[in-house]
């Protein structure tokens, strides 16, 4: 490959990534933030320009050619574009981040309201703990001395985020794709952070988290599971495919990396399991195949050597052995289910103006992957088909995927219709259980 074709392609990628987060409103105008991409073969660095280069309209309009090209030393490749004024700032982080090939600074709602008060994003949700997600803030005004960037280089760390007093945060990641789910991901976890502490006292948990996955169980290698042998196999492994997917498509999983489904085969017995992003290799749940599909029973006995499982694969099965009539299993990291998740509250279902009583259940905490946390998920299950699991997520079954996705979706409309109601009845900041007396008592 020519080095001025593989130089074209760098700048198109950047210019892809600006585009992806103008569309997703990350990046409103062009003095809100900048983006970049490393070769990390020759260590060119592909970032975007000097705000007022271009006469654009928007940034939709970027393309490739017009993205400046320096190399690991700030030195200009090309020399038809200025560079952004924050160059020495993305410069650092590569030198100090090798595994780091995309850097995304922005300037995010949720996240700001952190960075604005100098906070550090707290341990509230497993997913932050999932992803090794040390949140730290910068608390320096924002500069591009010396000893600014040496502090946003130190906050970082090892992280995938890093917020900056008044000036918004940075994502990296190994590639594109994952630099913009980090950055929802926690612009998702701020998001939803917020929007507990308005109704209750959050629910903090510590930083470290049970690991699972499959150590300490055996393969079953004497009965030939071949995914190529068996068609039924290969409707029921597209099928949790296929709900994989959907979280991500309908907003279940904001980071799209986390969540899970499943599907029983209620005549053979197996189980058919979402494989562990990492694994699989996926840019996001959006490319899960069904290949990739991990197989159990209610025994746990591990039937495909070739898959790693979502580390929640332990709570399918408990949930299975628990509810003989259940054919299919979705967990959320979806948003109003995990704001009540948040504070670990059941959601009473009088207030949300449907006629309804009971709650949906609030299972206890318990470290993800472990059999304690599948225990307490399925024992909420019991008599319910909704559950929200504290200071982690939700999870709704059903006959179908399809049945247990629209009780995902019915789910989240009554948290979200639970928490205004909770907030328009009580003020800012609202106390939920005196706000649910009062609406019930009406």
């Amino acid at each position: 490959m020519s080095n001025n074709y593989k130089i074209k392609l760098f700048q198109d990628e950047a210019a892809r990534c600006i585009n992806e987060l103008y569309k997703k409103g990350y990046l409103p105008n062009e003095k809100m933030g900048d983006v970049s991409v490393r070769d990390p073969e020759s260590g060119y660095v592909f970032i975007s320009l000097k705000p007022g280069t271009l006469p654009l309209r928007e940034l939709s309009e970027y393309h490739g050619s017009d993205i400046a090209v320096v190399d690991k030393d700030g030195n200009p490749v090309t020399h038809h574009t200025i560079p952004s004024d924050n160059l020495a700032l993305h410069l650092a982080v590569y030198k100090a981040r090798p595994d780091v090939n995309c850097i995304i600074h922005t300037y995010p709602i949720w996240s700001s309201l952190f960075s604005e008060r100098k906070e550090a994003l707290p341990y509230v949700l497993v997913e932050q703990v999932e992803a090794s997600t040390n949140v730290k803030c910068v608390e320096s005004a924002p500069s591009m001395t010396k000893e600014y960037i040496n502090e946003v280089v130190e906050k970082l760390g090892d992280q995938i985020y890093v917020l900056l007093y008044h000036f918004g945060s940075l994502s990296v990641g190994a590639n594109v794709d994952h630099a913009i789910n980090y950055l929802a991901w926690m612009e998702s976890v701020a998001r939803k952070i917020t929007h507990a502490s308005m109704i209750g006292e959050l629910k903090y948990i510590n930083n470290t988290v049970g690991q699972l996955v499959t150590e300490g169980f055996e393969y079953n290698t004497g009965t030939n599971y071949n995914v190529f042998n068996d068609y039924d196999q290969i409707l029921f492994k597209e099928e949790v495919a296929r709900g994989t997917r959907l979280l991500n498509l309908r907003g279940y999983s904001p980071s799209g990396e986390s969540g899970d489904t499943s599907v029983r085969d209620l005549k053979t017995g197996l189980i058919y399991i979402s494989g562990s992003p990492t694994w699989c290799f996926q840019r996001d749940l959006r490319d899960a195949r069904g290949w990739e599909r991990f197989v159990t029973d209610i025994n746990e006995t591990i039937y495909v050597p070739w898959s790693e499982p979502t580390c929640e694969w332990p709570m399918h099965v408990a949930i299975y052995r628990k509810r003989p009539d259940v054919g299919a299993i979705v967990h959320t990291h979806g948003e109003w289910a995990s704001v009540f998740a948040c504070i670990g509250m059941d959601v009473p279902l009088s207030i949300i103006g449907e006629g309804l009583t009971g709650v949906i259940p609030c299972a206890k905490f318990a470290n993800a992957g472990t059999h304690e946390v599948a225990n307490n998920t399925a024992e909420a299950l019991v008599a319910a088909d909704c559950c929200i699991m504290s200071n982690h997520g939700a999870v709704a079954v059903g006959r179908t995927m399809d049945e247990a996705m629209d009780k995902v979706a019915w789910m989240e409309q009554a948290c979200q219709k639970a928490y205004y109601a909770i907030l328009a009845s009580g003020g800012v900041k609202a106390d939920a259980r005196k706000a649910i007396q009062k609406l019930s008592a009406e």
